[in-house]
């Protein structure tokens, strides 16, 4: 090799250094975007609002049932379970399928500060139930269930279900995600070394629906839907409220925002994808992004061709 060929190879091998470095610097030029889980360095706020917000929200206040809310949960709870998410103690199916590899290469660090993050955020409430369901969840949750030796919600969780040293809130939180964890504490080993698994073992599915919330969720709906058209429309007068429900949106009680189609009297909705246990309970494990606009009349139906409401017209 001659001095010519020496110099361009070394040349050449200085410009590859350089471009390396260029590089380097632009993958670090904009940390505040980073969704580099392993770059303990990153803004645990940063990790939480690039990587976390997917599935629970900038805010930590999850739209999706499948997802829990975290804004305002406390912060040792957070961090306990972000560890046991890392160390695959907690193996819940959400647990395993979401959480496994999000949390593998989380430093205590970084994840004291999602813990913090998320803790520090306000928390949207869910809206009140009166049915009797709830008020039976209600007495559970207070009294608990003596005949079945079931402890009163609020001994660990607080009279306002805010949470109480280590023990989470429950406040505001997702009706089918807690029911769901109720029933993997009491049938599964999924979340081991919590007192809840005594705590459910007494538990009937009945018991389950009537603590986490009302189920009546599209009675609820319809009820609201109408109320806020009532107040659109400024009148009870029949077709003036039907045309003020025409597209319009409201937020139920599962978390997830519906809206009424325009020209049919059907949801706009999100679309879940469940998969079925051997006990027959759906683990959603997919939420579409956005709303489904609906199709209410069958296309396989020739009877239905050209079928149409319009709420703009009277019936």
């Amino acid at each position: 090799m001659n001095r010519t060929t020496t110099l361009r190879t070394a040349y050449c091998a200085s410009l590859g250094l350089m471009a390396a470095a260029i590089m380097g610097i632009a993958g670090c030029a904009n940390p505040e975007r980073s969704r580099d889980l392993a770059n303990p360095t990153i803004d645990p706020a940063v990790t939480a609002k690039q990587v976390c917000s997917a599935c629970h929200g900038a805010t930590g206040n999850s739209v999706s049932p499948n997802f829990p809310r975290l804004a305002g949960q406390n912060a040792d709870y957070l961090e306990a379970q972000l560890k046991n998410f890392r160390g695959h103690q907690r193996s819940d199916p959400e647990g395993y399928e979401y959480m496994w590899g999000i949390s593998r290469n989380l430093t205590d660090e970084q994840i004291h500060g999602l813990a913090a993050y998320f803790s520090k955020q306000a928390p949207q409430p869910n809206p009140a139930s009166v049915s009797e369901l709830a008020s039976a969840g209600k007495n559970i949750f207070e009294n608990g269930i003596p005949d079945k030796q079931v402890t009163a919600c609020q001994a660990c969780h607080g009279p306002k279900g805010e949470g109480l040293a280590s023990f989470p809130r429950l406040a505001g939180q997702h009706q089918d995600y807690m029911a769901k964890q109720l029933l993997v504490f009491r049938d599964t080993e999924g979340r081991p070394g919590t007192p809840m698994t005594q705590v459910t073992h007494s538990l009937e599915r009945g018991d389950v629906q009537a603590v986490t919330n009302d189920p009546m969720e599209a009675s609820w709906i319809g009820f609201k839907l109408w109320t806020a058209a009532v107040a659109a429309a400024g009148t009870t007068e029949i077709e003036a409220v039907r045309r003020a429900l025409a597209g319009r949106s409201i937020r139920a009680p599962s978390g997830f925002d519906v809206k009424l189609d325009a020209e049919n009297q059907h949801l706009h909705m999100p679309a879940f994808i469940g998969r079925m246990d051997e006990k027959n309970f759906i683990w959603p494990v997919w939420a579409s992004p956005t709303l489904l606009a609906p199709e209410p009349w069958s296309r396989w139906l020739p009877d239905n061709a050209g079928a149409a409401v319009d709420y703009a017209q009277s019936a």
